[in-house]
């Protein structure tokens, strides 16, 4: 399990690439970052995670479910406009 510290909470966010299509994380590092925002929820009593994500984000899709978070659903977020109308619901209890 990853150490979450104070220091790396707080250091300055990387900037977007300059292609946004481009991705800059590899799938362990999504993992590590998924992992490090369950610890940090648990030492805040969080009971669970909830994620929404684009039906048409694949990528995310399995590595939520490869990480454990059960789809409970799907939702619209009103961003038809772009492209975006239906959400897949996620959940984690922790």
């Amino acid at each position: 399990m990853p150490v979450c510290t104070q220091k790396q909470r707080s250091r300055k966010q990387p900037s977007l690439p300059k292609n946004s299509n481009e991705s800059t994380l590899t799938p362990a590092g999504c993992r590590q970052m998924l992992a490090c925002a369950e610890q940090l929820a648990r030492a805040q009593s969080v009971r669970a995670i909830r994620l929404n994500v684009s039906d048409k984000n694949l990528p995310s899709v399995r590595l939520y479910e490869a990480c454990d978070y059960r789809y409970i659903g799907d939702a619209d977020l009103g961003l038809g406009a772009y492209g975006l109308t239906n959400f897949l619901l996620y959940e984690k209890g922790l």
